[in-house]
C-alpha cells in the first residue's frame, strides 16, 4: 500500500506533521511505517525555508527502499540550472531566471547547490 504526496515546496515541518499524521514514525533516522511506502510526487523545493531537509526526508525514503520519487519542474529546474550545456560548457542548460523562473530557493546558492546534490542522488533524471 502507498502513500502519496506531493507539493512539499521546501517546508519539512509540514510533510513531518503530515507523515506523523500517516502514522510513519522515524526508526533509525527515516520515517518508516510497518506496511506503507510513500511516493513523492515531486515539489521538494521552491518557496519554503527548509529545502535540505525536505529533500534528505525524501532522499533517505527512497535510500531505504520505502518510498518512491518522481521529479517535479522544480527540481527539473535545479538540475538544469546547475548541468553544463554539453554544446557550451561554460553555458547551463538552463539559465537563472529563463522562462519567468523567479526562485527565491534558486537565488540562495550555497542552498540551491547542496540541494541540487541531493536531488541527482535520490532521482533518476537522465
Amino acid at each position: 500500500m502507498y502513500n502519496l504526496t506531493g507539493d512539499i515546496h521546501g517546508y519539512a515541518s509540514e510533510l513531518k506533521a503530515l507523515l506523523a499524521k500517516m502514522d510513519y514514525q522515524v526508526t533509525d533516522g527515516i520515517w518508516q511505517h510497518p506496511v506503507r511506502k510513500v511516493i513523492f510526487l515531486g515539489y521538494f523545493v521552491d518557496r519554503g525555508p527548509e529545502h535540505i531537509e525536505s529533500v534528505n526526508i525524501a532522499r533517505t525514503k527512497v535510500e531505504s527502499g520505502s518510498a518512491l520519487a518522481v521529479m517535479g519542474n522544480h527540481e527539473y529546474n535545479a538540475v538544469a540550472w546547475a548541468t553544463s550545456d554539453p554544446q557550451d560548457p561554460e553555458q547551463f542548460q538552463r539559465l537563472l531566471g529563463s522562462d519567468g523562473a523567479k526562485s527565491v530557493f534558486l537565488g540562495q546558492y550555497w542552498l540551491y547547490s547542496e540541494t541540487v546534490k541531493l536531488i541527482k542522488s535520490m532521482i533518476l533524471y537522465e
